[in-house]
């Protein structure tokens, strides 16, 4: 017995075996998935008839499910596949349109595939159409978004550098703060701290009273009181005073107060620099986009789409933006309805 392993063919046969069981026991042989699937009946293409269709999933975030037409995707037939945003505009003011100012409520997804033995799906927005198209997307409000407790380390912070020629700000005739808003969710509030300087030279102050945010779009206005001449502010910032909060606000202005009757100056607020953990600031924006890409991983009795990613291409097919749903929100997930 021992001759017969010690013999170089018997030894070379051996080790390869071995390693063959190993390697299979660590799912090795599926990556022959990926070199065999063009070839035949194995690819990809073909088993999109495995795909249990039929189903819309909705956005799942933050213990909050969103609605139809949220960016929703509809999984009808691999021939009826698209994603619907008609109602995005409505909630969080992005707006979708074509290059010729087509509004687009659904577009659907071409080039699908699907991975049974992995349960993901991939597809193909191509919004170029004649070749000269390319979706627009833009927002013209800024999001801010705290996540976790709220203390008063954590806030916005106004660009000192951008507001250099203004401040100090003062307001012996009193003034105050207007700004269009809405918020992601029920009971979001927002207040605005005026400081000596920044931490920890931050005495004196002067703090508004918070002000809650509805969940649809409307104009909000803060007084702010007379004050000796000789209390001057160097440091203005935002607060989020509710935990797991997410505003969206634009048209922020300062309105002070001048010695003439009925006169008062205009001053426009973005608190674009933040300051503290797991908070963050989105400024407007506008982006055109050539196709997106999408990936979605399904739980194992498809009831959600627990994991994926989009990929986002400008019109010369240079990457926008990536966006991968398990590291930006281990909570952001969908669910089948």
């Amino acid at each position: 017995m021992f001759s017969f392993l010690l013999n170089p063919r018997s030894l070379i046969f051996l080790i390869v075996y071995l390693f063959s069981i190993i390697w299979y026991l660590s799912d090795g042989f599926k990556s022959f998935d990926a070199i065999w699937e063009p070839f035949g009946s194995g690819s990809s293409v073909q088993k999109l008839s495995e795909f249990p269709w039929g189903h819309t999933y909705f956005q799942f975030r933050e213990g909050r499910q969103f609605e139809l037409g949220e960016e929703s995707y509809h999984f009808l037939s691999s021939e009826n596949a698209f994603i619907n945003f008609e109602n995005t505009a409505a909630r969080l003011n992005v707006r979708y349109e074509l290059s010729d100012g087509t509004q687009v409520n659904n577009w659907k997804f071409t080039n699908l595939s699907y991975n049974p033995k992995k349960r993901e799906l991939s597809g193909t927005l191509d919004f170029t159409g004649n070749g000269d198209d390319y979706l627009v997307v833009y927002t013209d409000y800024a999001t801010y978004e705290m996540q976790g407790e709220f203390w008063r380390g954590r806030g916005f912070q106004l660009e000192k550098k951008r507001y250099d020629s203004v401040l100090p700000l003062s307001f012996p005739n009193g003034g105050k703060i207007v700004f269009d808003a809405y918020s992601a969710y029920e009971g979001a509030e927002v207040f605005f701290r005026f400081e000596n300087q920044a931490y920890p030279d931050n005495e004196p102050s002067y703090e508004t009273e918070p002000i809650r945010i509805d969940t649809k779009s409307g104009l909000y206005e803060i007084a702010i009181p007379k004050m000796s001449r000789d209390l001057k502010f160097h440091s203005v910032i935002l607060y989020l005073p509710q935990s797991d909060s997410e505003v969206f606000i634009k048209d922020l202005q300062l309105i002070r107060k001048t010695e003439g009757e009925g006169t008062s100056k205009a001053l426009k607020l973005e608190f674009s620099d933040v300051f503290g953990a797991d908070v963050f600031y989105y400024w407007p924006f506008e982006d055109h986009d050539s196709k997106w890409t999408h990936n979605w991983k399904f739980s194992k009795d498809f009831s959600r789409i627990e994991s994926g990613w989009l990929k986002a291409f400008y019109k010369d097919d240079e990457l926008n933006f990536e966006l991968d749903y398990r590291v930006q929100k281990p909570s952001w997930y969908y669910i089948k309805q």
